[in-house]
């Protein structure tokens, strides 16, 4: 069975990278926080999006903060147009924009950012 979407692991339980074929010819690139404990996953991105407007000016974008208050995860994402369907060189354009915001969300969750805000939500 094929999948729209492809998250890896972020080298902290709780936390995966993602990029997801979305509706209406949306793509995403996400964190996505889930320790499998709502609590915990509120916490974490609170303690994140408290820090809102330092992360986005760090990596000079405009980020989507999705607490998700009725589900159990939470993810902060960016979204463009992006459809399964198009041209080979679209595809290839998506992925380079991809691996590029990618990188820079790592620094919404890099390990000084993680080990300032872990303790807070134990």
């Amino acid at each position: 069975m094929s999948q729209s979407w492809c998250s890896i692991g972020a080298g902290r339980t709780g936390f995966a990278y993602s990029g997801a074929f979305r509706t209406k010819a949306r793509f995403s690139v996400e964190v996505y926080i889930d320790t499998g404990e709502k609590e915990k996953n509120k916490q974490f991105f609170d303690r994140l999006y408290a820090q809102k407007e330092g992360i986005e000016k760090e990596i000079n974008m405009t980020l989507s903060w999705e607490r998700l208050d009725n589900a159990r995860a939470c993810r902060i994402a960016v979204y463009r147009e992006g459809s399964i369907d198009a041209s080979e060189e679209e595809l290839n354009e998506l992925q380079d924009w991809a691996i590029e915001t990618l990188i820079k969300l790592y620094l919404v969750n890099g390990s000084k950012r993680y080990n300032e805000i872990e303790p807070l939500c134990r």
